[in-house]
Formats: structure tokens, sequence, C-alpha cells
């Protein structure tokens, strides 16, 4: 499993064709971090993480004839990271007192 702290959901809002800035806490902060790291992580998948000169993050397709067929190989990958990692946690904070507030 990758260590790249908030990759499902930074992947999930680029993937979208949305853009990451200082507005988008804490996933900015990651992706200031290490860019380079995120960058080699999503260059396999065929996506190229750009960070542009005005301080934001986003993905430019290496070729756009290839992201119809990967994209929807990387949200299968993502979403069961993601489930993996949260059934291993456990039940949330926010699950657990949604039911018994209810």
């Amino acid at each position: 499993m990758n260590d790249l702290p908030h990759l499902g959901e930074i992947f999930d809002r680029l993937k979208r064709g949305s853009h990451l800035g200082p507005d988008d806490e804490p996933l900015y902060s990651a992706l200031t971090a290490d860019p380079d790291a995120y960058v080699r992580y999503f260059a396999p998948l065929g996506l190229q993480l750009v960070r542009h000169e005005r301080e934001f993050f986003y993905f430019e397709p290496e070729n756009s004839e290839n992201v119809p067929d990967t994209m929807p190989r990387i949200a299968v990958f993502s979403t069961f990271s993601l489930i993996t990692r949260r059934t291993r946690a456990g039940p949330s904070r926010s699950s657990s007192s949604a039911r018994t507030s209810s």
C-alpha cells in the first residue's frame, strides 16, 4: 500500500477535472510537501500531475486518447484501496455518532 497522505481524496478530486489549491486543505499541503512523489505515483497510470506557477495542481493527460481506457481502472483501484483501508480501520466516529443521534 502507498503511504502518500490523502492519496484517494486527491485522486478523486483531480480525476474529475478539478484543481487543488491553497484553499483545499489538507490535500494541498499533502501535495506541496512531496509533489515529486505524487507525480511518480500517477505517471504509470498515464496521468501527469502538474503544479501550475499560480500554485495549484491538476491532471494533464499524457495522451487524451488513453484517458477513457485508463480512468475506469484507476477509479476501481482507488475505490478498492479506500474500502480496504476503511474496513481495516473500523467504523468512523461520524458513522457511530450518526447512529446514536437517530
